[in-house]
């Protein structure tokens, strides 16, 4: 309904080509989609936003200044608002950066897409905003239309996509493991010719385990072809890209996943083809087809996994963390030999369906339990402050919070469907931590209603470091009790200390992290949202 009103519109400067979803709803791959509320009422607080991307004809009044083209885009908010509320009666609101129209209870977001907007950021040295624009943009297009053609192929991909979401979710690896890399591992699991297709979400589940525990990310490129089959010198050719991307500086992305639905590659791969072109020409098609000379069934590196996230510590990390949930769900869905199952034997005695799935729920629930007890401190959140409690995870099995009811009557003031569209307190909060104290702490969350943030020191932080007033913040002053002996007259230095291990080892003082007060520091930036801090206590060790 929403795309035939927009492409009816009349009285626009430019002709409007293309209207692409960008959302993991329209994919079947959002865990939580966004439920219906009254007309004129903001959607659910913490509702995941459903984005669309339009793009208009090509035109030589376009501004080559950002400024001027952030401007002319919200005039076409604007007008396209007042368009859709005068001519299809359909409620609709504009700001600088967004359209927001509400269809049947659902409040969609639209942005524009334009071609030469990549090149301008890229010139003016906005590197970072560029990419954030193209993952949002063409990226996202791009990703929402092939996980629906596997959804389209496979019945049981949106479940198991949602459910494999969850349990990474769960682990508090909201900000460290990208919800789209997932999606193409999901993908994996079901294209590959290894295997046959997982008729089930667990059986899916459990595969996307494995696969995350036995592939050697290092080590080997995983192929994702999607569009094309792959030839042999498609395949040559993305190991030659891997072993480059590992030679480079940096080592280049710690999950290097190569597939064909981004022909002109990664972030960076797009940049050189960018500067080589002299324009954004490689992504300027909507299709996909182009690429700067990439055949087909060519792979090129995933945009969705950089150099930054996940980090290759954070990749051993969910392998052993998928180690162990598969083991889980291993005991709770195979008997073993020679006796039965626990899990399987309660499900086969259930007299309902609702039973025996209540059964199979909780002999599968402690694979979705985050291990708390391997971080330092906790930061518990207020739940009343949390915009997603209704989609925490209950350890007990029981149910969850409600979610907030909607209002009954809701007027059609402007200002009131665009409230709320996608905020998460929590994520931002996360943000402004790692921005402070990234350099001393690694930060996890459930962005899925999670009650905590997770807090792991970095163990390099909580070695002796010599007394600098610049680095005196939120650190703990010790003297020596004993002066650093000097060294005899002719006598050389220690073999292998380095000249800052040496001002170490003969500094009068030492600076060390003050736990409690970056505790108290955390706990102040969260503006409430944080209830209390607690440091987490080790198990004792067993006895033998």
């Amino acid at each position: 309904t929403i795309s035939v009103a927009m492409r009816g519109l009349q009285g626009l400067p430019l002709m409007l080509l293309n209207i692409q979803p960008a959302a993991a709803a329209f994919c079947h791959c959002e865990p939580f989609p966004p439920a219906p509320t009254n007309q004129g009422a903001p959607p659910p607080a913490g509702s995941a936003p459903l984005r669309f991307v339009m793009q208009f004809e090509s035109s030589g009044k376009w501004p080559a200044d950002l400024e001027a083209v952030g401007a002319l885009k919200a005039a076409f908010y604007l007008k396209m608002a007042a368009l859709l509320e005068e001519t299809s009666n359909i409620h609709a609101e504009a700001s600088r950066h967004a359209l927001y129209v509400q269809c049947d209870g659902f409040t969609f977001v639209g942005l524009i897409r334009h071609d030469q907007e990549l090149p301008l950021l890229r010139a003016s040295g906005r590197t970072a905003a560029a990419a954030a624009m193209r993952r949002a943009t063409l990226l996202a297009t791009r990703h929402t239309a092939a996980m629906s053609t596997v959804a389209a192929e496979y019945p049981a991909f949106g479940a198991t996509v949602r459910l494999c979401r969850r349990w990474a979710h769960s682990q508090l690896l909201s900000a460290s493991l990208p919800a789209e890399l997932i999606d193409l591992l999901v993908a994996h699991v079901f294209a590959s010719p290894a295997a046959r297709p997982p008729a089930t979400a667990l059986l899916g589940l459990l595969r996307f385990l494995q696969l995350l525990q036995r592939h050697d990310f290092a080590a080997e490129p995983l192929l994702l072809p999607l569009e094309a089959p792959l030839s042999a010198e498609a395949k040559a050719a993305a190991r030659s890209a891997f072993e480059r991307a590992r030679a480079s500086p940096g080592g280049g992305p710690a999950v290097y996943i190569a597939t064909d639905v981004e022909p002109e590659g990664g972030d960076a791969d797009a940049e050189r083809q960018a500067a080589a072109n002299g324009d954004d020409g490689a992504e300027a098609t909507g299709d996909g087809a182009g690429g700067g000379g990439s055949g087909v069934g060519s792979l090129r590196a995933s945009s969705w996994a950089t150099a930054e996230r996940p980090t290759p510590l954070l990749v051993r990390r969910v392998r052993g963390l998928a180690a162990a949930a598969a083991r889980v769900l291993l005991a709770a869905l195979s008997p073993p030999a020679g006796g039965g199952d626990a899990a399987a034997e309660a499900a086969a005695e259930a007299a309902t369906a609702d039973e025996a799935d209540a059964a199979v729920a909780a002999a599968v629930l402690p694979a979705f339990l985050p291990a708390l007890q391997e971080f330092d401190a906790l930061l518990e959140l207020e739940p009343r402050r949390l915009p997603r409690r209704a989609m925490q995870l209950d350890a007990a099995g029981g149910k969850a919070a409600a979610p907030p009811k909607a209002k009954a009557f809701a007027n059609l003031q402007h200002g009131q469907i665009a409230s709320g569209v996608g905020d998460d307190a929590v994520a931002a909060l996360v943000a402004r931590l790692e921005a402070r104290h990234g350099g001393v702490a690694l930060f996890f969350f459930d962005e899925l209603g999670g009650g905590q943030i997770a807090i792991k020191w970095r163990p390099r932080c909580f070695l002796p470091a010599p007394w600098r007033p610049a680095e005196a913040q939120g650190r703990l002053l010790l003297e020596r009790v004993a002066p650093p002996e000097a060294p005899a007259a002719g006598k050389k230095a220690l073999r292998g200390t380095s000249a800052e291990k040496a001002a170490v080892l003969g500094a009068t003082s030492w600076l060390l992290p003050n736990v409690p007060e970056l505790l108290e520091d955390m706990c102040a930036m969260s503006d409430g949202l944080v209830r209390r801090a607690r440091l987490v206590q080790a198990a004792p060790p067993a006895r033998r």
